[in-house]
């Protein structure tokens, strides 16, 4: 193995921690990480692409397609759903209705 690909691969798996260093803690679990445990598809996540559909008047059937691709990618969903949510958000604080 090349020292570059050790490196990039320590870099990956958050450096090497050593838990008898308390100032060399493990790493905190990277977004990647933990969107790698995501559940498959819950009503939860549903509800989510639901409301995103009414922000952006999205047609029946258009809802349908994303709920199955979120079957099939729902940490991907995820992703995007945060970044939606928070720019309603951030409009809804500034007073301004949220126009995709």
């Amino acid at each position: 193995m090349s020292r570059l690909f050790a490196a990039l691969l320590q870099d990956i798996n958050g450096g090497a921690a050593n838990p008898a260093n308390p100032a060399n803690p493990p790493p905190p679990i990277s977004r990647l990480a933990t969107l790698a445990r995501v559940p498959s598809f819950t009503g939860e996540l549903e509800a989510r692409i639901r409301a995103m559909a009414g922000r952006w008047r999205w047609m029946e059937d258009e809802l349908q397609e994303r709920l199955e691709a979120a079957k099939e990618n729902p940490a991907g969903w995820i992703m995007c759903l945060d970044d939606d949510e928070r720019s309603a958000a951030k409009c809804e604080q500034a007073g301004v209705r949220f126009l995709p």
